[in-house]
């Protein structure tokens, strides 16, 4: 199933009629293929779901600073964006999660005098790992984003969450695997 927020898997019911869905980031476009009938699922953020589309809430994405591990300013106990804002900003090259980043600096009152853009979230945890600057991203559970060389912080302030859902088309013929898997999805409630 295709995820903008990396891999995860979920898994539910016994063998052999076990069903595991592992999650995979995309690109920008994959909404597309959900309306011309080439993916059945889709697990993203989107800031209105489209009403040809069947949803259910399956995580809460979380903002997050994400800086080098290496800069100096990453062994402080308490980090803040502010604390970078004269570094280049690591951003997604377009699409909602370029605007959610942006109104994210907004919010935050920065303004970076430089951007990088890369096209994925592993892309810019590169770059971030690498020194070429920092960045805001949404991670999934409390820690959010992982990488190697890379400092991740929760930021509190302002207090902004965002619905992930799991996407599918209303007028889709009937899928049983369709069924098993939102079965399994996390965020239902199963007795």
């Amino acid at each position: 199933v295709p995820s903008r927020f990396g891999s995860s898997s979920w898994q539910c019911g016994q063998r052999p009629s076990r069903v595991c869905v592992v999650t995979q980031e995309t690109t920008f476009g994959e909404i597309d293929r959900l309306f011309d009938g080439s993916l059945d699922l889709l697990v993203e953020y989107l800031p209105e779901v489209h009403e040809e589309l069947a949803s259910l809430q399956v995580a809460t994405l979380r903002p997050f600073l994400v800086v080098p591990a290496a800069d100096p300013r990453a062994v402080r106990a308490a980090l803040a964006p502010a604390d970078f804002a004269r570094e280049t900003f690591v951003a997604y090259s377009g699409g909602h999660l370029r605007e959610l980043q942006e109104g994210g600096l907004r919010q935050l009152g920065i303004e970076p005098l430089h951007r990088l853009t890369a096209s994925s979230a592993p892309a810019i945890l590169s770059f971030v790992a690498a020194g070429l600057g920092w960045s805001l991203l949404g991670g999934l559970g409390a820690e959010g984003p992982r990488h190697s060389g890379v400092r991740t912080v929760a930021i509190h302030e302002p207090h902004v969450e965002y619905p992930v859902w799991a996407l599918w088309r209303r007028a889709a013929p009937h899928n049983p695997m369709l069924d098993a898997v939102l079965r399994c999805a996390p965020g239902l409630d199963r007795d």
